[in-house]
């Protein structure tokens, strides 16, 4: 029995989704559907289940088949979806095949429907077993081209006339060539002219043997007339249609040749060294008795002939205890075999110690002939050679750990445990440097340390002997640690048994990118320090090579920010102007119903609840545009340590008495372009997470510098401009994030709080902010550790201007005349009873060519509030023809739009200017001042 066909139905209509059902249950399928009929909940049933196919709706009043199809594609569903219609034209149909349907079935109709379902379900089928078999054809081709090109033989293939129709990468580097050259050449022309004739008889050999291998040893001459020979495994496959060529595995065995070469040569001295007396020969007892010795023996051990033989001294005399072992069964094997050879050491008249590798065979009974080898020099050899397969092993991991990738800390951690196990050393760590604040930050340590936290997390560049390293860019090496007065701790170094230090700058191209030590308790000799160094460049760009792809990641992340920033601006800013103007007048309601209704007033608090929801949803609007960077700023060049010392009072009553407040304002800091109130907004909202973030009490602290950002700094936000900045720290000692958490960190709507607790905006709203006034912000959080964001505003060479205060309300009436000009009747009705309300004289007028016939028939206007965007006449095309009547004419703008052309072009050019929706304490705040202005120039002028 077949599986029920699993159906996800995107229909609103309940009987139309039951009529489908029933239809394909009539076709002969069991069937499991789930309907849904909006993209939260389509999404939803995506994710909580398996589904074989889609059926949608063509149209419905929340959701459509085009969006559905966007769905599946946002989340990554390959499913077939089929549209079910009673409206779709063909025109349509046409477009959402195009789009991605697989087919679509009119209601009327839906004898078609099963038919369709299981054409689909087949020619899904199909199109999966084609993908699985593509990319196990992609799989097969990459593992071939990874055999071929990262083998260390190389191949080649030559054509039946001999030309070079493919050499590997490891082919094209034996012979010392760079990209196509050789190919359409004779392959000839890189044997060596001696050997030339040889492998042209070789080839033709080959012709007419297909199949046949031949292997050879012949010499070539690649780039600069470098001759190095090869060794060559040649088959032909001329006859296989596929390759059609001559194929040639080699590979160089120069050095092979040079080591041959080399041991004859050896061989050659060693028997002339036996000969003249160079290897100990002597005639030897059973017992150890010696007999006879030649001059090699004495000038080895430092006696003379005369005491080795007649002064009764025995081999055993000479062997150090530890070695009888090893002598006796060796006297075991000779008896037995008439043949031993073993390692040993052997005693000097002076008591000095030389390793032999010693030799003896039975020549008659009771004795035979001893050889011994002075193995001193071997044994340095081999000692080196142990160093040197450490370097190349330490070389290899730590190549894989930069390659295998991950992040900073996952790569260099597996670099610090590398070195740690092939050179043995106690302890090694890895900083990376920090340049806008010239620290070091502590990023690996592996052995007796493995801890990130403490007094070397962050070493400044120049203190304690890691940031001397890093300040100078020089290694420090020191096998004799205890003596070192540069030490930080010789005491600890004393009581830890450290006899090695070395500490190498990780540079880049003359660029500072952090510092790597190790400590041991052996010396470090001479192919190690210089393998360290070698080490510390691989490290060095391993690092580069990490901080320019997070700068990409970043990018890739700031793009996807601009893209949801572009979307909620433009929701945002199409609702804004007509949602502000609709929360103008009911702020302005609720106030008149607050200054009417008396204390004790039940419908009191209904007037105060509308009040605060207003103004809640005026501070939502503020918040959307801030994030999306669509809010009307209003920039003064700031000093941020005043910013700072003006909230200081109202920080410390929002984050209670068990949270300490801290404030380090830096020193001749420099200013910056900003709104006040927004910066302002932005410190609250990071205070405040930090608040939640320490439910038992901690500690925040507010910090200003100056700092200099770098090309070196491109990789902290992505994409980032070199240049003079002013920082703002906010710190806490909280809970911390994790890396999930901090990836959607400045994401709209996104929040750990429990419901009811935060919007999810706080963040975005900052982060807007700060984007919108030309810098940037980023955060540094680990769970259980506390979080730092960090601020940087650009400076600028200004002085800055003081922030006024505001004025109290006893001070905001007056007399004056003012021509109150707006389009929208219930916004000028309100503004125009809050003007009175203040003892204001009030002219209404509903557009531009109504307000021009009541300002020439008044005398005195002291003030025009006059919207921007109307109808016919704009807002400043009237204020235009008004002074061409009134010169001198003082004017105050506002709208409810934030992105309008008029707006940002009256905004631009510097007007008076007042942001929908406002509150009649702000209205009457900014009337008042402009009117004190006025009379303040106009005094000062007499």
């Amino acid at each position: 029995m077949n599986p029920p066909l699993k159906v996800l139905l995107v229909e609103d209509s309940e009987t139309d989704a039951r009529l489908l059902v029933r239809e394909l249950r009539q076709g002969g399928r069991a069937v499991e559907a789930e309907r849904v009929q909006d993209p939260e909940s389509m999404r939803a049933a995506l994710s909580q289940a398996r589904f074989e196919i889609v059926i949608c709706d063509w149209s419905m009043p929340r959701f459509s088949a085009r969006e559905a199809l966007r769905v599946l594609r946002e989340v990554g569903e390959d499913l077939p979806l089929i549209i079910v219609s009673g409206t779709i034209g063909e025109e349509s149909a046409a477009d959402a095949m195009r789009e991605g349907a697989r087919d679509y079935v009119l209601k009327d109709n839906l004898r078609r429907l099963v038919p369709a379902i299981e054409r689909e379900l087949r020619e899904h089928e199909e199109r999966k077993a084609r993908r699985r078999a593509d990319e196990a054809l992609r799989l097969q081709e990459s593992r071939f081209r990874a055999l071929i090109e990262k083998s260390e033989d190389a191949i080649s293939l030559t054509s039946r006339e001999g030309k070079t129709l493919y050499m590997s990468p490891a082919a094209m580097r034996i012979f010392g060539l760079e990209g196509d050259e050789q190919l359409g050449k004779p392959a000839l022309d890189l044997v060596h002219s001696e050997d030339q004739a040889r492998v042209e008889e070789l080839l033709g050999d080959l012709m007419g043997s297909p199949g046949k291998s031949v292997q050879g040893q012949y010499r070539i001459v690649g780039r600069g007339g470098a001759v190095r020979w090869v060794e060559s495994s040649t088959t032909s496959l001329l006859e296989e249609p596929a390759v059609a060529a001559i194929l040639s595995n080699f590979r160089d065995i120069t050095e092979r040749k040079k080591a041959d070469a080399a041991l004859r040569v050896s061989e050659k001295r060693l028997r002339r060294l036996s000969e003249s007396g160079f290897m100990v020969i002597s005639h030897t007892k059973l017992s150890g008795e010696i007999l006879e010795v030649n001059d090699a023996a004495t000038s080895l051990l430092g006696y003379t002939r005369e005491e080795l033989i007649a002064g009764g001294i025995r081999w055993d005399d000479l062997t150090p205890p530890e070695w009888k072992p090893a002598e006796e069964r060796a006297r075991q094997q000779l008896r037995a075999s008439g043949v031993a050879a073993w390692e040993k050491e052997l005693y000097r008249k002076d008591g000095s110690r030389v390793p032999v590798l010693a030799g003896a065979a039975l020549v008659e009974a009771d004795g035979g002939l001893g050889l011994a080898v002075d193995l001193t020099a071997l044994k340095r050899a081999e000692g080196e050679l142990r160093e040197r397969v450490q370097v190349a092993a330490l070389a290899t991991d730590v190549g894989l750990a930069i390659t295998q990738g991950g992040s900073v800390h996952e790569v260099l951690q597996r670099c610090a445990e590398a070195l740690v196990r092939h050179f043995g050393a106690a302890f090694a760590r890895i900083w990376t440097h920090d340049p806008a604040h010239k620290m070091l930050e502590l990023q690996a340590s592996a052995g007796m340390y493995t801890h990130l936290d403490g007094a070397h997390s962050r070493i400044p560049v120049g203190k304690l002997m890691v940031g001397a390293i890093a300040e100078r860019r020089l290694p420090a090496l020191n096998n004799q640690v205890a003596t070192d007065p540069s030490i930080d701790d010789p005491a600890w170094a004393v009581r830890e048994a450290m006899v090695a230090f070395a500490g190498h700058p990780l540079l880049v191209g003359g660029d500072l990118v952090g510092v790597m030590a190790i400590f041991s308790r052996e010396p470090l000799g001479e192919l190690q320090q210089k393998a360290l160094a070698a080490i510390a460049d691989a490290v060095a760009v391993g690092i580069r090579r990490l901080t320019a792809e997070s700068g990409r990641l970043a990018a890739e992340a700031q793009l996807r920010q601009a893209q949801k920033i572009e979307a909620i601006g433009r929701l945002t800013g199409g609702i804004a102007h007509d949602f502000n103007n609709v929360l103008s007048v009911i702020l302005a309601r609720s106030f008149f119903l607050l200054e009417e209704l008396g204390p004790d007033d039940l419908r009191r608090i209904d007037a105060e609840e509308i009040k605060l929801a207003a103004e809640r949803a005026a501070s939502l609007t503020r918040q959307l545009l801030a994030f999306s960077r669509k809010q009307v700023l209003e920039p003064n060049v700031l000093d941020l340590n005043a910013v700072l010392a003006g909230i200081e009072k109202m920080l410390a009553r929002l984050i209670g008495e068990d949270i300490t407040l801290k404030l380090e304002p830096g020193r001749d800091l420099g200013a910056v372009r900003a709104d006040p109130g927004q910066i302002e907004q932005v410190i609250m909202n990071l205070v405040l997470n930090a608040r939640d973030a320490m439910p038992g009490g901690g500690s925040v602290r507010l910090s200003t510098s100056n700092v200099e950002l770098g090309e070196e700094n491109a990789g902290m936000f992505g994409q980032v401009a070199p240049g003079h900045y002013v920082m703002l720290s906010v710190s806490d000692t909280g809970t911390g994030m994790s890396l999930e958490v901090q990836q959607h960190l400045f994401e709209p709507f996104y929040t750990t709080k429990e419901k009811g607790k935060g919007t999810g905006l706080g963040l975005s709203t900052s982060y807007g902010i700060v984007q919108q006034s030309g810098g940037y912000i980023r955060a540094f959080s680990e769970p259980g550790h506390g979080t730092l964001f960090e601020i940087f505003l650009p400076r600028v060479d200004e002085r800055p201007r003081a922030i006024k205060p505001r004025k109290p309300a006893g001070e905001l009436h007056g007399t004056e005349r003012i021509l109150l000009v707006d389009d929208d009747d219930q916004v000028r009705a309100a503004v125009e009873r809050i003007l009175r309300s203040y003892g204001y004289a009030v002219v209404p007028a509903s557009n531009g060519r109504e307000a021009l016939e009541s300002a020439a028939g008044e005398g005195r206007i002291d003030l025009v509030l006059s919207d921007i965007v109307m109808p016919g006449v704009s807002g400043p095309e009237f204020v235009d023809q008004l002074r061409a009547l009134r010169p001198h004419q003082l004017v105050l703008f506002m709208s409810g739009f934030t992105e309008h052309a008029v707006v940002e072009k009256v905004y631009s050019e510097g007007a008076n200017y007042l942001q929908k929706p406002f509150t009649p304490a702000a209205l009457a705040s900014r009337v008042r001042d402009l009117l004190d202005q006025r009379k303040a120039l106009a005094g000062s002028a007499q």
